[in-house]
Parts: C-alpha cells; sequence; structure tokens
C-alpha cells in the first residue's frame, strides 16, 4: 500500500509529509486550498510529465517521494527485479520525482536513477488514479480485456491463460515454417550462395595450423642466401678455420691443456679445466650441426613463390570465413549444416503443417470458448455496474461493456472466418456510456466527465473488488452532482472497496468523509507574506470541526451536533 507520501516545493506545497493507513483514506478541505496539487504530485510519480512550473516559487527545485509497502505484493517485486531494482530490503519501495527550476527533471527507484518508463512500469501494478486525469486504467484496451476476465473468474481467466499458451506455440510453429520456406528466390539465392563457398573452402584443403608452418617456411626460403653465409661463417670460426686464423676449438684445446698442466700443482683448477672441456665438446657438436644445417637449406625459387600463393590463397579465406583456419573450417561445418536443411524441407514443411494444422484447431476452439465466456461476463458485468451507477446518483446513465472481434486477411480461421487474434484472444473490449436518456453510449473515456469517470470505476471496483488486485485507488471528484442519499451510497461504496484495497479519496461531501478509516485536511494559509498549502490529520475534535464546515459551512452548534451524530452512525450506515 502507499505508505507515506513526502512534497517539498512543489506548487503552493513546502513542505508536507503524510502517512497513510490501509482503508479510507479522505482529504478534504475548501475550493481551492490545493487539494488538487497533493493528486498533481502523486500523478507524477505515476509517471506524469514533469512540467518546471510546479517548483515552487524562489526555490531550486521540487521533490516528491513516495514510500509503498510491498511485503505481500509478489508480481511488483518480480517486476522489480527484472528492471534491475530489487533491494535487500524487499518491504518497501521508494519512488522519487524531482524537477528543477531550469526545466530537467530526475525520476529514481529506491534512490538509482530510473526512466518514467521504468516507474510508469512499477506504478501501474500499485495505483489506479481515477478522476480528471490521464492516469487511468480504462484507457488500456488491455486494462478492459483483463477486467471482464477478472471478474469472469477462473472460468475466463484459465480459458486465457490456456489460449496465451497454444496462441505462443501456434506463433512459434507459423514463424519456423516461414523461416524454413522463406522467398523460394531468397532461397535459391542462398543456396548457390552456400555452394559456392564451400567448394572455395574445400577446394582448398586446409589444415589446421598449416599457415603458420608455412610462414616459417616462407621466412627460410625468403633469406636462404643469409642463412647459408651465417651458417658457413660460424662453422669456420669454431672449427673450419681460415688459413693463418685459429679456430675456437683450436683455442679451447690449448686452454684445456694449460689448465692440465696447472691442474698438477693446484686441484682448485680442476673445474674450471672441466667446464672448458664440456664447452669444448659442446662447441664441437654445435660445428656438426652447422656443418648439416649449411648444407641442408633450399635454394628453391620455385617453392618460394609457391608458398607465398599458397598463404595468399589462406589469408583471402581467413578475410572471409574467420581469423584462424579452424574458425574458417568451423564456419564451413555450419554452412554445410545449413545447406542440408535448406535442401531437406520437403519432410519438415509437412511435419510443421501438421502441426500448425493442430494449434491452430486447438486455438479455435479455446477462442471460441473463451469469447463465449466473456461475453458471458461482460453481460453479468454491466448490469452489475448498472445498478451500482443507479446507487451512485446516476439512475439514467447506461453502461455497455462490448465485446467485438476483428476480421483479418491473415489470422486465426474459427468457423470459417479468419479473425485477428493475439495473445489475450480474439476479442476487444468497449467501454460504452451514456449519462442521460436518449443519447447512444460512446466509449467511456471520450464521453464521460472526471466525476462520472470515477464513479464508473467506483462501481466496477466494487463490483469486483475482491478481484482487483491493484492495492490502491485515488479518487478525485467522486462525490461532482451527488448529495443526500445518493452521498451516503458512495460513502458505503467507498467502503466496501476499502475492505480489500487501500482508498484515497479527495471529497466535498461530509457523509464520504465520515466514512474514512482516516482523515486530512488541506488547507491554504498565508504567513509572512507568503501562500503555503498545509495539510493535516485530523483526529477527535478537530475531525468533528471539519465534518461541521462541510455541512453547513460554518462550526455552529448545530453542524457540530450533526457531525457528531454522523460519526456515530456511520458504521450503521456503511
Amino acid at each position: 500500500m502507499l505508505w507515506e507520501l513526502s512534497i517539498l516545493n512543489y506548487a503552493l506545497i513546502d513542505n508536507v509529509h503524510l502517512r497513510f493507513g490501509p482503508g479510507l483514506n479522505v482529504l478534504t478541505g475548501e475550493t481551492g486550498a490545493g487539494k488538487s496539487i497533493l493528486i498533481d504530485a502523486v500523478e507524477l510519480i505515476l509517471g506524469g510529465r514533469a512540467d518546471a512550473g510546479v517548483v515552487r516559487g524562489g526555490t531550486s527545485r521540487a521533490v516528491v517521494e513516495i514510500t509503498f509497502d510491498i511485503s505481500r505484493l509478489p508480481r511488483v517485486k518480480d517486476t522489480l527485479a527484472e528492471l534491475g531494482f530489487a533491494e535487500e530490503d524487499e518491504n518497501l519501495l521508494v519512488l522519487t520525482r524531482e524537477v528543477y527550476a531550469q526545466g530537467r527533471s530526475v525520476a529514481r527507484i529506491n534512490a538509482r536513477p530510473a526512466t518514467t518508463a521504468a516507474m510508469r512500469a512499477v506504478t501501474a501494478l500499485l495505483v489506479d488514479l481515477y478522476g480528471q486525469y490521464e492516469h487511468q486504467s480504462l484507457r488500456s484496451p488491455l486494462a478492459r480485456l483483463r477486467l471482464v476476465d477478472s471478474y469472469g473468474g477462473a472460468p475466463v481467466t484459465t480459458l486465457a491463460a490456456e489460449f496465451a499458451k497454444v496462441y505462443q506455440q501456434w506463433s512459434e510453429i507459423k514463424k519456423k515454417r516461414q523461416s524454413l520456406l522463406g522467398d523460394e528466390h531468397d532461397r535459391a539465392r542462398r543456396q548457390d550462395i552456400l555452394r559456392f563457398q564451400l567448394d572455395e573452402i574445400a577446394a582448398a584443403a586446409l589444415r589446421p595450423g598449416e599457415d603458420e608452418a608455412l610462414a616459417q617456411e616462407r621466412d627460410v626460403l625468403a633469406n636462404a642466401e643469409r642463412l647459408y653465409a651465417a651458417a658457413a661463417r660460424a662453422y669456420d670460426l669454431i672449427r673450419g678455420g681460415d688459413q693463418g686464423r685459429r679456430t675456437v676449438l683450436e683455442m679451447l684445446a690449448e686452454v684445456r691443456t694449460e689448465l692440465e698442466h696447472a691442474g698438477r700443482f693446484d686441484p682448485a683448477l680442476t673445474p674450471m679445466r672441466e667446464a672448458v672441456t664440456s664447452a669444448y665438446y659442446a662447441l664441437e657438436e654445435a660445428a656438426r650441426d652447422l656443418y648439416r644445417y649449411r648444407d641442408s637449406i633450399p635454394q628453391d625459387p620455385g617453392r618460394l613463390e609457391a608458398v607465398q600463393e599458397r598463404l595468399a590463397l589462406i589469408s583471402m579465406l581467413k578475410r572471409k570465413y574467420g581469423d584462424t583456419i579452424e574458425q574458417v573450417l568451423a564456419w564451413a561445418e555450419r554452412a554445410a549444416a545449413e545447406l542440408r536443411a535448406m535442401e531437406d524441407t520437403t519432410g519438415l514443411v509437412a511435419e510443421l503443417d501438421r502441426a500448425e494444422a493442430e494449434a491452430t484447431a486447438r486455438l479455435a476452439a479455446l477462442g471460441r470458448e473463451l469469447s463465449g465466456k466473456r461475453t458471458a461476463a461482460a453481460r453479468q458485468l454491466e448490469g452489475r455496474v448498472q445498478e451500482e451507477l443507479r446507487l451512485l446518483g446516476m439512475p439514467e446513465a447506461r453502461f455497455v461493456v462490448q465485446v467485438t472481434q476483428d476480421t483479418a486477411p491473415e489470422g486465426l480461421v474459427v468457423d470459417g472466418a479468419t479473425y485477428h487474434a493475439t495473445p489475450q484472444g480474439l476479442d476487444q473490449v468497449e467501454f460504452l456510456f451514456s449519462a442521460n436518456p436518449g443519447e447512444e453510449p460512446l466509449p467511456l473515456e471520450k464521453v464521460a466527465s472526471g466525476g462520472e469517470l470515477s464513479r464508473v470505476m467506483l462501481a466496477l471496483k466494487a463490483v469486483q473488488a475482491e478481484a482487483d488486485w491493484t492495492p490502491t485507488l485515488i479518487f478525485d471528484e467522486i462525490d461532482a452532482g451527488i448529495g443526500g442519499r445518493t452521498a451516503a451510497t458512495v460513502a458505503a461504496r467507498l467502503k466496501k472497496v476499502a475492505a480489500s484495497h487501500q482508498v484515497l479519496c479527495v471529497t466535498h461531501l461530509a457523509q464520504i468523509a465520515a466514512a474514512g478509516d482516516e482523515h486530512f485536511v488541506v488547507e491554504k494559509v498565508v504567513e509572512d507574506g507568503h501562500t503555503f498549502t498545509r495539510v493535516t490529520e485530523l483526529q477527535g475534535e478537530a475531525r468533528v470541526l471539519e465534518l461541521a464546515r462541510m455541512l453547513s459551512g460554518t462550526q455552529d452548534e448545530a453542524a457540530v451536533r450533526h457531525a457528531r451524530t454522523m460519526l456515530s452512525q456511520v458504521d450503521q450506515n456503511i
């Protein structure tokens, strides 16, 4: 439920902090005191448009913050998790909007930046606001459909869930079949391309790691003369020896001889003599290897050209199909699988045709049954709402729940006709309304005034209070144009809805205010030449005096006595 509302520097409000309770919360006050400002502030949290004009004069920003208790609202928690706003304290949800005088605005969910779309997604599960404002669920065709389903109960909602499940299967089958068949020309072109590419890769006869080995061979072939000269020179220095120059092996032999002679007098030279001896034999082995390496160096310009051409081919294939030979070969495997699938569609298409026919038949049967049950639920719902509207002071009003189906060239075939189908079924639901006799009912949101729309919504909520799960309902101008016994009936209906929902109601009627579980008064005050809107929770005698003002415009003894009587009898009247 809506637990706390804090407003700072919003229009005439400098600083208001309210804590609402469960049940019926009423807000009263003189005309122009600022009750609509509170509703506007709530609507801002619900994702409404941020206007810099709401920032109180002389301040830099307006802040509206609402805290919800979501401890028993798993659907809201799931939505928060999907949007990335889940918190360790999962029982509280804090929504904030800041509007700056320069024009920009900031939205936050649990103190983290959020989009207004995210705010709407969350608050749509928490609040319905009814009155002269834009945030009204009945403007949504899907919301109207769900309202009828909810009223129809398990027989309708179970069918709707089954239809949605089969619809998804049906859609996936159709999509898969279309993808499999596709456009014949496109498929032929794709097959030609795949065959060419596979032939190109197959002709290359690639081997994993081949490019690295070829690159090494190319380096050797391209530098054969330099490598031969280096090996020959190294061999000569170690062992070959030019005339008149001693080799490294000859000098090491002389060093070893000197150390052998000296070692007779000092054994400490023995390790050094052994090291020199080891080096001598190692260099002798290296010389033999150099000799063999020198003679093995290829001198083959033709082979170099062939290696370079092979590397160029591999490089071209890697540019087209992958960064490595392994990736090129993997691409070929995938392409071959795709080509096999495209060349073997007959059996798959036949199987999908059978599956589509079965799903279509099942979906058509479900759609037919669902439409029938929805239509029956709609007739019952409009009758109940019609009766509620009569009790709510609109005896001449007509309320019609219209369930229709649209035909479409491509859609679901039911009893020989093709209908537009959605995951919700074949049906569209429209609420039609006429307030006066002789007027044809027209779409509710186009013809109903704010007060009429609020009372229609109150009638709907009263009819299906237990089936609806939106936890907080806000009614504005619910009492427009009513009084007397009708006012008492409206109060009773609000109280009934408040038994299963939290209700916030802005009202001018004492009968409704007296039914409230919590009562707040909105007042306009002037301090030091500045006008402010104050909101105060009323209890005890203060509430009696406010009811007296609402009854007679004064707080004389008779009005106060009447107010006390009204409060004492409220439970009897409800």
